[in-house]
């Protein structure tokens, strides 16, 4: 399958068409819509990039010899380490960084517990997040909150009606979600990361309207969440 970048992707379909005025056909909001396209035009000539996110399960102890100096004697000792050897970093942060990570100070909580979903941490997990529909729960293998939006955004798909469960197609509408609704709160993300996620999920096959009323779609359900 032909890949392309998530610039192509939208301004082929929507800002280099004949009309170049011609927007998404969407039953939503006006003021969505705008500011959904508003922050399109602004994100998509980024340059992508890889992020430092990181995932927990990267760390994990190993058994070390160590020799202890009172009695002289050799024993094993559990040591944390770092499974991939081109992340630089200590260890002991990561471990540190799990235990400081609390899921009560998520954004959007109020949205997950409309949705009746499940939020966990773990450090045994070998992605970065994982939703898992069946059981309503969100699993965080990675404190970066966009992971945990983006999960939760797969969430109010499955809810929403109409879903369509192409994996392209799922996980754009998931992020581009997630980035619009971290725009729209003044979250800081890491721009230029998410573009290169974008980019690795971008293909021919991709309808862009389509994309873009689901984004609205969902946009809007938390609009109204957070309104009630």
């Amino acid at each position: 399958m032909e890949k392309l970048d998530i610039y192509d992707l939208f301004y082929r379909d929507i800002m280099l068409s004949n009309n170049k005025t011609s927007k998404p056909e969407t039953a939503l909001s006006e003021d969505i819509n705008n500011k959904i396209s508003l922050i399109l035009d602004d994100i998509l000539n980024i340059q992508a990039k890889e992020g430092q996110e990181i995932r927990f399960s990267d760390v994990i102890c190993g058994i070390f010899p160590t020799i202890d100096k009172e009695t002289n004697t050799l024993m094993n000792s559990y040591i944390p380490i770092i499974l991939d050897k081109n992340i630089i970093c200590d260890a002991k942060e990561y471990i540190k960084r799990y235990t400081r990570f609390n899921i009560n100070n998520l954004p959007f909580l109020d949205v997950a517990r409309q949705l009746n979903v499940k939020i966990e941490k773990s450090n045994q997990l070998e992605v970065y997040g994982k939703y898992i529909h069946s059981e309503r729960k969100i699993i965080l293998g990675s404190d970066y909150v966009l992971t945990f939006i983006h999960e939760l955004t797969h969430a109010i798909d499955r809810f929403l009606p109409n879903t369509n469960n192409d994996t392209f197609f799922s996980e754009l509408t998931a992020e581009l979600s997630a980035i619009i609704l971290c725009k729209l709160y003044n979250i800081s993300i890491d721009i230029p990361y998410s573009i290169s996620y974008l980019n690795s999920y971008s293909n021919f096959d991709i309808n862009v309207n389509d994309l873009i009323n689901r984004v609205s779609e969902i946009i809007e359900f938390v609009k109204k969440s957070k309104e009630k």
